[in-house]
């Protein structure tokens, strides 16, 4: 491929990945009550490994890696429960959970034929279901969300029209446009923002485009408590749904990439769950 054309797919790539990378970091984030500093290392710690696990997949490094173009973004499906590790025992105890589910990920990319017969696409479609009924009441509160002194009907208008777009983006588009539809969505609600006066410009023009943000402080849970345990079989279930989810995508990538159908090579489907284990073992030390 050609670098120019190489470059201009990459661009649109990470165009398409940014959105809902900021978006789930920042629900997350904000649904926890952290300060503006750490919100802003989350990001962009997010959005490092987010684009070091797409190069990663790319490539094929013994058994990590699936050979093909397979972007990567944070999973919607742990906002619920990164709200709840955080709330309870901090940054360290959602940071000593997400270093642990990594190794579950990998040891799900090594037992693939066992695990594949326990956890069925019905099992794992209701997990995710369940999960998104729970992430529910974090998106209510968040509408409330504004700053002091702001008319009453902005949060519902605001969400409202982001979330009537967001649909009808989704349902009506076609092609590339249904990609960017949360992005659309997302442009759509800040002009709605900008109408109430709730969207601080100041702060966008004065923030930097380049740089490394402030370092807040890290660290992992090293003396797990009750609250630990009780957290971690609910990491560990959708941690290994997460990694069906990405088989199911690993299959279809191969799928579409070629021009002749061929055999499903699962090696590749390893390597591409044992990077997302990696990925979730840099998010964990990343804080």
């Amino acid at each position: 491929m050609p670098p120019t054309i190489a470059l201009l797919v990459g661009f649109q790539g990470a165009v398409l990945v940014v959105a809902p990378t900021v978006l789930n970091v920042a629900i997350a984030i904000r649904s926890t009550g952290p300060d503006d500093t750490f919100l802003t290392w989350s990001v962009f710690a997010a959005m490092v490994i987010c684009a070091a696990t797409t190069a990663l997949q790319g490539s094929q490094l013994w058994r990590f890696g699936s050979g093909h173009i397979a972007l990567a973004w944070p999973a919607a499906m742990f906002i619920a429960i990164m709200v709840a590790a955080i709330s309870i025992g901090g940054p360290a105890m959602f940071a000593t959970v997400m270093v642990i589910c990594s190794l579950v990920q990998i040891a799900l990319a090594w037992w693939l034929p066992v695990l594949r017969r326990i956890i069925t696409p019905v099992v794992s479609g209701t997990v995710t279901m369940l999960v998104a009924v729970s992430v529910l009441p974090i998106a209510f509160d968040a509408v409330q969300d504004l700053p002091d002194g702001t008319a009453p009907a902005a949060g519902p208008a605001i969400a409202g029209v982001t979330l009537l777009v967001s649909v009808i983006a989704t349902l009506r588009a076609t092609g590339r446009w249904r990609l960017v539809a949360p992005l659309i969505s997302i442009l759509a609600g800040c002009a709605v923002a900008a109408a109430f006066g709730v969207l601080d410009g100041d702060r966008i023009a004065d923030a930097r485009w380049f740089g490394i943000p402030e370092v807040p402080s890290l660290g992992l849970e090293l003396t797990p408590t009750r609250e630990f345990w009780a957290l971690l079989p609910t990491f560990a279930i959708l941690t290994l749904v997460l990694g069906i989810k990405t088989i199911s995508d690993g299959v279809v990538i191969q799928q579409g990439s070629r021009r002749l159908p061929r055999a499903i090579d699962f090696r590749q489907i390893q390597g591409m769950v044992s990077v997302n284990g990696i990925a979730m073992f840099l998010a964990g030390i990343a804080g």
